[in-house]
């Protein structure tokens, strides 16, 4: 699934869930970026029905978001381990940290902890840490409200070198942290959403009429050096 575009942004997705799942994902993103001009390309878009991408594919994304609702094998890890290595910067969200067959894990950077089980529902707002009232990836983002039925982690931030811009606020658990790590010399940015991906449009997930596809698109921004 390309789109076809002269400049900007080469956004991957990596949604390994149902196609109509990941479209959901996908276009509430491109949706966020086009409302604020922001020229880009979907360089590819996988689903859990399709292979996964080789190295060589992922190459050509200056950023990746990636996402779990099925069996992660640990090859899987290895292959955005070695993304994040090459120098190209990474974007995480729920469900993908929990312990169980979702766990994608890209240690050592990984930001959150993997939490033994789910939370509860995360029906509350988020809000804004004095950290992230600065940060590039908050700018325009009013709050992300969780659903009826949006789930959360038990996590937290694998050390202090995480920056958490944003929370749950009923339960205070990390929503958005973000981490800058030197890689052979090369400043390579990664981001953490604690968020069930999926948005009301299709799914009892994130309220639709709220930021979360704002704050996706904005992270994929940030680890791309665009903002």
């Amino acid at each position: 699934f390309t789109k076809a575009c002269t400049e900007g942004l080469k956004l991957c997705f990596l949604g390994l869930t149902a196609t109509y799942y990941s479209n959901d994902v996908v276009t509430k993103t491109m949706k966020a970026l086009a409302a604020i001009n922001v020229p880009y390309a979907v360089q590819m878009k996988r689903s859990a029905q399709d292979p996964m991408p080789t190295a060589k594919e992922l190459a050509s994304c200056d950023a990746l978001l990636a996402f779990s609702m099925v069996p992660v094998t640990s090859a899987t890890g290895a292959l955005l381990k070695g993304y994040i290595e090459s120098g190209k910067g990474l974007v995480l969200t729920g469900t993908s940290f929990d312990t169980s067959v979702r766990q994608i894990n890209v240690s050592p950077y990984n930001l959150l902890t993997f939490s033994p089980a789910l939370q509860h529902v995360c029906s509350g707002a988020t809000s804004v840490t004095t950290e992230g009232s600065s940060h590039p990836i908050m700018e325009g983002v009013t709050r992300v409200v969780g659903g009826t039925s949006s789930y959360c982690f038990n996590n937290t931030e694998v050390d202090n070198s995480v920056i958490r811009l944003s929370q749950w606020a009923d339960t205070g658990r990390p929503f958005l942290v973000v981490k800058s790590f030197d890689i052979n010399g090369k400043q390579v940015r990664r981001a953490d959403l604690n968020l069930f991906p999926l948005s009301t449009t299709v799914a009892d997930g994130w309220d639709a009429s709220t930021d979360g596809g704002k704050v996706m698109a904005r992270a994929l921004m940030w680890v791309a050096k665009f903002i």
